[in-house]
C-alpha cells in the first residue's frame, strides 16, 4: 500500500494549524505519516500539535532558517513513496490521498502529480474555485507559477533526483523547484480538487504587491531561461516577448475560468481601491 509523507512547515499560525493536521487525519486514506516542523512558535501551536502527538510521526519546535529550511528538514527525514508539504494554514479535501495513490498506482511512469484547488479566505469561505490548465509549458510556468503548492504530490524517486528547496528563496521557493522538476519529469494532471489554499494576512501570497518579492519573482526567472538560441541577443528578444505575452496568458487564465472569483480574491488581497498600484507590479516584474 502507497505510503504518504506528509510535511507541515508551521511558524505562529495556531489559528489554522489545527485545521491543517486534522485534514490529513481524516483522510479516507490510512496509510501516512506526518512531520511537523514548527521554527519555534510563540503562540499555543506546541500544545496543539501535542494534543495530536499520537498521529505524528515526528514533531519539533524550534528555531529554523526559514519555511524553506523547516521543509527541506522534512524531506531529508521522509521515507513515504509520495510526499508532499502543506502549510499550516491549507487543508487538503478528504478523499485526495485515495486518488492521489490511485493514480501514481495506474501511472508508473508519474513522479509529480498536480491537481485543482480552492481559495478561501481567512475563515475558510471559498472564494474561487482553481482548474488548472492540463498541459503547462516550461516557459508559460517560468513566469507564472499556476499550481496549487498544496495541491502538489512528488515521488521520494524523484526528489532524490531533483534535490531540496532553495534556501535563498523566501517567496518562490515552490515555483523555482516546481521548475527544476519540470527539466527532469512531465508534469501529470488529476483534473481533481485535492485541498484549499487559504488567503490571509501572515500569507507569503499577501505580500504581493511587495519589491522584495519582486525583486525575487525577477532573479528567479532569470537564473532558470533555457538557451533557446546559440545568440544571447536572440535569447533576450524571445524572453522580453514571451514576458509580455504571459501577462495575457495570465489574464486569460484568470477570466476564462473564474472571473468573478479572480475579482473576490483581487479585493479580499488588495482592495480595489489599489488596482491601478497592482496593475504596475504586475507588469514591471
Amino acid at each position: 500500500m502507497t505510503k504518504f509523507s506528509v510535511i507541515i512547515p508551521s511558524y505562529n499560525q495556531a489559528d489554522y494549524l489545527e485545521e491543517t493536521i486534522l485534514s490529513v487525519i481524516n483522510q479516507t486514506y490510512s496509510n501516512y505519516n506526518i512531520y511537523i516542523l514548527d521554527g519555534g512558535s510563540t503562540d499555543h501551536s506546541v500544545d496543539i500539535i501535542k494534543k495530536y502527538e499520537t498521529h505524528l510521526k515526528y514533531w519539533h519546535s524550534k528555531k529554523d532558517k526559514g519555511q524553506s529550511d523547516a521543509i527541506n528538514q522534512g524531506l531529508e527525514m521522509c521515507d513515504g513513496d509520495i510526499i508532499a508539504w502543506i502549510n499550516s494554514d491549507d487543508t487538503y479535501l478528504p478523499d485526495t490521498f485515495k486518488i492521489v495513490a490511485n493514480y501514481f498506482s495506474d501511472n508508473k511512469s508519474c513522479n509529480i502529480l498536480y491537481g485543482n484547488f480552492y481559495f478561501t479566505n481567512s475563515i475558510g469561505k471559498i472564494l474561487r474555485k482553481v482548474k488548472i490548465p492540463k498541459n503547462i509549458s516550461y516557459d508559460k510556468m517560468l513566469f507564472h507559477n499556476y499550481l496549487g503548492q498544496p495541491a502538489v504530490f512528488f515521488t521520494k524517486k524523484g526528489v532524490d533526483e531533483v534535490g531540496l528547496l532553495d534556501v535563498d528563496y523566501h517567496y518562490v521557493m515552490d515555483w523555482e523547484y516546481w521548475l527544476r522538476w519540470m527539466k527532469k519529469y512531465k508534469l501529470h494532471y488529476s483534473n481533481n480538487y485535492f485541498s484549499t489554499y487559504r488567503l490571509q494576512k501572515k500569507a507569503k501570497t499577501s505580500q504581493q504587491g511587495d519589491d522584495r518579492y519582486g525583486n525575487e519573482i525577477k532573479e528567479m526567472i532569470n537564473r532558470n531561461k533555457r538557451k533557446k538560441f546559440n545568440l544571447n541577443n536572440l535569447n533576450n528578444i524571445y524572453y522580453s516577448i514571451y514576458k509580455i505575452y504571459s501577462k495575457f496568458q495570465r489574464l486569460a487564465f484568470l477570466l476564462t475560468r473564474d472571473p468573478i472569483g479572480s475579482l473576490k480574491i483581487f479585493n479580499n488581497l488588495y482592495s480595489f481601491k489599489n488596482i491601478i498600484q497592482y496593475l504596475k507590479w504586475r507588469f514591471k516584474f
